[in-house]
């Protein structure tokens, strides 16, 4: 190989200007389903409105978030394995996440039939699929199922948390053994849920 000769009355040619790199393009996160999946669950309810069975409140209009209470506080709750650091809810490895079951009868096999109110309720974002139903990083009231001796005693009482549930924009009933009576109208058998005996 030759060696490279330079003019002696002319400078070296300066750097080359630095060429910008282009931005990486954002991560897109396509999603499994169009459709939230709708599944089941329970509700602590009172005059404030629907709450979580660990006392988390469910405010109309805006859906529940998920977080990760374990990796919060550094203790394990109930069956959680191990936390691995902050991260988003749910996550494998961790019990984090809206909890739901599959259909009222797995809701009643898992033994949470006998807490709080019913009803249907919509997940999406992440979703995992568990042994005891989903896990979801999103969730908001679908329908809601009343029983009976859920209600208050007085009409006053009653009024005011059937105005508390109605806030929510989904349709509530009040079931019995006989028959299912959607707010606002007249029993109808055929909507009575199969669950109910």
């Amino acid at each position: 190989m030759e060696p490279l000769e330079l003019p002696l009355n002319q400078p070296p040619a300066p750097d080359p200007e630095p060429v910008a790199q282009p931005e990486p393009e954002p991560e897109v996160r396509l999603p499994d389903y169009i459709s939230p999946i709708v599944a089941c669950r329970v509700w602590q309810w009172d005059a404030s409105g629907l709450r979580s069975l660990n006392g988390e409140p469910w405010l109309p209009g805006k859906p529940l978030a998920a977080g990760c209470r374990v990796s919060d506080s550094g203790t394990l709750v109930g069956r959680a394995e191990t936390a691995n650091g902050n991260h988003a809810a749910p996550q494998g490895g961790c019990t984090c996440g809206v909890y739901a079951a599959k259909d009222f009868e797995h809701l009643r096999r898992t033994g949470y039939d006998r807490y709080g109110i019913h009803g249907e309720v919509c997940l999406w974002g992440t979703v995992m699929e568990h042994q005891l139903g989903w896990r979801a990083e999103f969730a908001y009231p679908k329908t809601l199922w009343l029983p009976l001796d859920a209600l208050p005693v007085t009409l006053k009482e009653i009024q005011c948390r059937i105005q508390s549930l109605l806030a929510y924009g989904c349709d509530v009933s009040i079931v019995d053994n006989a028959a299912t009576i959607p707010s606002g109208g007249k029993p109808r058998d055929s909507m009575r849920p199969g669950w109910i005996s």
